[in-house]
């Protein structure tokens, strides 16, 4: 018994390592808009996150939408427009697909899925993922914002747009 008594002594007599501590900020880029950042020293992974914007799209449907960057390391991911769709309806919309002006495919990935509060109808929440290169914005943006057209499964559309600006921003701050 003195033996357990004595190790529990001598394990609590050395000083604890540090655990890290993810590390929010605001940076604000040259063009005026604020990215939030949020740094994990121990792991070197820095997530920068623009401004969200929301469309109403109808009178029970809104997208709220923002840009997203990782970097690990030295290697800075993909840009990502992470956002969701939330609705009043009776059934799931199922949004799967996306396109930008005249058709072309965006790469869509469905994010999670959320009902809350059902009456006669329920508000639905659904998520979603798009990845964006440079070169789609430059050739999609128009009057400083790029849309994207969220398709669902049961024909109803939605409308992601987003500031060009936040884009350039996200550029500057995540270099």
């Amino acid at each position: 018994m003195k033996r357990i008594a004595l190790i529990a002594a001598a394990v609590l007599s050395f000083p604890m390592s540090a655990h890290a501590a993810l590390v929010k900020s605001a940076v604000t880029a040259t063009n005026g808009v604020i990215i939030d950042k949020a740094t994990d020293d121990f792991a070197k992974r820095f997530e920068y996150t623009s401004p969200a914007q929301k469309n109403q799209i109808s009178d029970d449907t809104k997208v709220v939408a923002f840009f997203q960057r990782i970097r690990k390391g030295e290697v800075l991911g993909k840009l990502t427009v992470e956002g969701f769709v939330r609705y009043s309806a009776r059934n799931w919309r199922h949004y799967r697909t996306a396109v930008f002006a005249g058709g072309e495919p965006a790469p869509f990935v469905i994010g999670s899925k959320d009902v809350k509060m059902c009456d006669r109808l329920c508000f639905m929440t659904e998520g979603f993922f798009i990845d964006l290169t440079a070169d789609q914005i430059a050739k999609y943006g128009k009057d400083g914002t790029v849309s994207v057209q969220l398709r669902s499964d049961s024909g109803d559309t939605a409308m992601v747009t987003l500031q060009v600006s936040h884009f350039a921003a996200m550029e500057e701050v995540a270099k």
